[in-house]
């Protein structure tokens, strides 16, 4: 007994230690990038400006006039929606210096509630030693990626989690509600509305029918103001569509970028290819939900995955999303070895802060690393529930 006690002690320092190192670091690099935000945080200093656009009257979706804010406009257009921008609208009020500043404190705070959130959907990852550094280095530094751009994503994710806590509570008027606010940012995240299909509770797809209606009216809503808000909002969605490599390892620019290689530019035949994936992904993630729907947890994770593999544009910080997930379907594979080789394969960075282009098939493995990781974790997920190869794991919130 005093030696098992002395190994939990042991075990709980270890812990301790992984997560304080981890912490220092975060808080190291965020308050890096605000004293070097002539360098880094790009994409806030472009919402920013936005916010300041619209507190002047002036359309932020027009980049010749937003480009008297910002010289970032010539090179990025404003694209998330109208609603959103009235958050940065509130921060405009403030210095760029101190709006920084209270940006990154949110982000952290963020931060702090999503691995919260985790520990609290995946208890197993309490237990796991390695887990603050996956996240802190998991998927390329996704986590650094995002602090370093500015980028509103760790917001984004912070709600698809919430939401997913609560579709795991079956609390599914909550889950409905937050899956709209995420979708609000970024668009995509709506889709997870389809997860009600699979619910226990029968009339639960009406909440998800009556937050799909609320999420295309409060799309249109900018009408009231000024039709522009509405077509500038659109037009600069599409035209950030065409982001390759290591900026976006998501399957669509894989597939355009294999299609390139082969010296096929038209974007026809990749587009094609990647609708016959979504529709392929799509029926598999019907197929498995359906066989799985008993087990919320298992269902969240195989979601989490289909989602990431159909999403246009899964950006490289995007892939936060996924850490707490995938390491929890490391966490149970029965092989110890090769559970130590998945963790160390999410952990290792291959490629953090160096981007280029993609021109044969050896660039693909380092500008794609990530999205190999995910489709590894797919196919492994699907493996394992086939083979019935999982671990008894603790369940989340019932």
């Amino acid at each position: 007994m005093p030696e098992q006690k002395n190994n939990m002690k042991k075990i709980l320092l270890l812990h301790l230690i992984s997560w304080l190192v981890v912490i220092i670091s975060i808080f190291i690099l965020s308050f890096f990038y605000l004293h070097r935000s002539d360098l880094f945080l790009w994409d806030f200093r472009l919402y920013y400006s936005a916010g300041l656009a619209l507190n002047s009257g002036v359309n932020p979706y027009d980049s010749t006039e937003l480009s008297r804010f910002t010289t970032f406009a010539e090179y990025f257009p404003c694209a998330y929606h109208y609603l959103v921008l009235n958050f940065y609208r509130l921060l405009a009020v403030l210095s760029i210096s101190h709006a920084m500043l209270v940006f990154q404190l949110c982000k952290l705070i963020a931060l702090l509630l999503l691995i919260l959130m985790w520990l609290k959907l995946f208890p197993k990852l309490k237990k796991e030693v390695f887990f603050p550094f996956a996240v802190l280095f998991g998927f390329n530094a996704a986590l650094i990626l995002d602090l370093r751009s500015g980028n509103i994503s760790l917001f984004e994710t912070l709600l698809i989690t919430s939401g997913l806590l609560a579709f795991n509570a079956g609390k599914y008027r909550l889950f409905s509600l937050l899956i709209v606010c995420a979708a609000m940012i970024k668009l995509s995240p709506i889709i997870f509305l389809c997860m009600l299909i699979f619910a226990d509770e029968r009339r639960a797809w009406r909440w998800g029918a009556l937050a799909a209606f609320s999420f295309f009216v409060l799309l249109a809503s900018p009408i009231l103001i000024s039709m522009d808000y509405i077509t500038g909002f659109i037009s600069n969605a599409q035209a950030i569509v065409d982001e390759r490599g290591a900026y976006c390892p998501a399957t669509l620019p894989l597939i355009r970028d294999l299609f390139k290689i082969n010296s096929i530019t038209d974007l026809f035949y990749p587009n094609s290819f990647f609708i016959l994936i979504v529709v392929a992904v799509s029926g598999t993630w019907i197929y498995f939900s359906n066989r799985i729907k008993k087990d919320r947890i298992k269902l969240i994770c195989f979601s989490l995955l289909s989602y990431a593999l159909i999403h246009p544009r899964f950006k490289d910080y995007s892939y936060m999303l996924l850490i707490g997930p995938i390491y929890f379907i490391i966490s149970n594979i029965s092989d110890r070895r090769i559970k130590l080789f998945g963790i160390i394969l999410l952990i290792l960075p291959v490629r953090i802060f160096f981007f280029s282009e993609v021109k044969n098939y050896f660039d693909i493995v380092s500008e794609y690393y990530p999205w190999l990781l995910l489709l590894t974790a797919y196919l492994g997920f699907i493996y394992f529930e086939i083979k019935g190869k999982w671990l008894k794991y603790e369940l989340g919130v019932r």
